[in-house]
C-alpha cells in the first residue's frame, strides 16, 4: 500500500469512528426525548399549563423534534455515502462536510422559528412587517450570500477536494478546509491562508492532485552571457534527475526559457513526481539548486570571473 492510499484510509477511518459515536450520541439524544414526551403526555402536562410556560414548552419540544430529525437526516445520509464509497480512492471529505453545514443551517432556522413560537409570533406576518429591512439586509448581505452559495458548490463538487495541493491565484498549498465563507490552505511554509470562496471562481485554479503527478516547477535566472550554456545545462541537469528516476516522471521533465530580458534570461524546469511527497520535492529541488550552480560555477568563463574576484 502506497503513502497515499494509507492517508485516506486513515481519513476513513477517522471519519467512520467519527460517525459512530454521533450515532450513538443521536441513540441517546433520541431515548432521552422519547421519555420527556412520554412523561409529557401521558400526565397531559400541557392541559394543565398556559401562557407562557406552555409556550416554552411547545417552543422546546418543536426545537428538538427538529433538531433530532435534521441529525437522523444527515446520520442517514453521510452513512449512505460511506457504505457507498468504501474504496480509498472514491473516497471524499467534501460531501460530509456539506451535509454538516446544511445540517447546522436548518437547525439554525428550528431554532429562529422556535422563537416564533416561543414569543407567539407568526413567521408570515413577521416577514412582511419588516419587508423593507429584509430588503436591506439582503442588498447588505448579497455578497456574504454569494460566499455561502459558492462554498456550497464547492463542498459538493469533485473540482477541490480535502488533502488535494493547488495554486488559487497566487497562492500554493494543501486544501486543509473548506466552509461557507472561505478554503483553508497550509503552504510551505505552513502558513494558513484563508481564500474567499467568491476568488476560487473568479481567479485560476490548479489542481495538481488531480493529476496523475504532482507537478513540480522551479524557475531561475541566467546572465544573458551565460545564454549560450542552456542546451548544455538542459543536458546536464536530466542526467542528473536520473538519479531521481524511480520517483519523477523522467519523460515529463521539460526545461525551456520563459523570459528574455536586456540582462538576464528567466529559465523554467517542470517535472512530475510519482506520488506527493512534499518532503521528497525539497530534498530534489535542493539537489537542482546545487547541480545548476555547480553547472554555472564550473563553466570556464565563470571560473576565470570567480578567480579575478579572489
Amino acid at each position: 500500500m502506497d503513502s497515499k492510499s494509507k492517508i485516506l484510509k486513515i481519513r476513513f477511518e477517522k471519519i467512520s469512528a467519527e460517525e459512530s459515536r454521533k450515532r450513538l450520541l443521536f441513540a441517546l439524544q433520541l431515548v432521552g426525548f422519547i421519555a420527556v414526551l412520554y412523561i409529557t403526555f401521558h400526565y397531559q402536562l400541557l392541559d394543565y399549563l398556559n401562557g407562557v410556560t406552555s409556550r416554552i414548552i411547545r417552543a422546546i419540544l418543536f426545537y428538538i423534534t427538529t433538531s433530532l430529525v435534521i441529525t437522523f437526516s444527515r446520520l442517514i445520509l453521510v452513512y449512505w455515502y460511506i457504505k457507498k464509497n468504501r474504496r480509498q480512492e472514491d473516497f471524499k471529505d467534501n460531501f460530509i462536510i456539506g451535509i454538516n453545514k446544511i445540517s447546522s443551517i436548518l437547525s439554525f432556522l428550528a431554532l429562529i422559528i422556535s422563537l416564533f413560537v416561543l414569543f407567539n409570533v407568526g413567521i408570515i406576518q413577521f416577514l412582511t412587517s419588516i419587508s423593507i429591512v429584509a430588503a436591506a439586509i439582503a442588498l447588505l448581505s448579497k455578497d456574504y450570500i454569494s460566499n455561502m452559495i459558492n462554498g456550497m458548490i464547492l463542498m459538493f463538487s469533485d473540482q477541490l477536494s480535502i488533502n488535494d495541493d493547488v495554486k488559487i491565484g497566487e497562492h500554493k498549498g494543501k486544501i486543509v478546509n473548506i466552509t461557507l465563507i472561505n478554503v483553508h490552505m497550509l503552504n510551505e511554509d505552513n502558513d494558513l491562508i484563508f481564500v474567499p470562496n467568491n476568488a476560487v471562481f473568479t481567479t485560476d485554479v490548479v489542481n495538481y492532485t488531480k493529476h496523475n503527478g504532482y507537478k513540480v516547477s522551479m524557475e531561475f535566472e541566467l546572465q544573458k552571457d551565460q545564454g549560450c550554456h542552456v542546451p548544455e545545462m538542459e543536458l546536464y541537469i536530466k542526467e542528473c534527475l536520473r538519479a531521481y528516476a524511480k520517483l519523477i516522471g523522467y519523460s515529463t521533465i521539460e526545461f525551456r526559457v520563459t523570459k528574455i530580458s536586456l540582462y538576464a534570461i528567466s529559465l523554467k524546469l517542470q517535472f512530475a513526481l510519482l506520488a506527493n511527497n512534499k518532503q521528497l520535492e525539497k530534498e530534489i529541488k535542493k539537489y537542482v539548486f546545487e547541480q545548476i550552480i555547480r553547472f554555472i560555477s564550473e563553466r570556464p568563463a565563470n571560473k576565470k570571473v570567480l578567480e579575478d574576484e579572489e
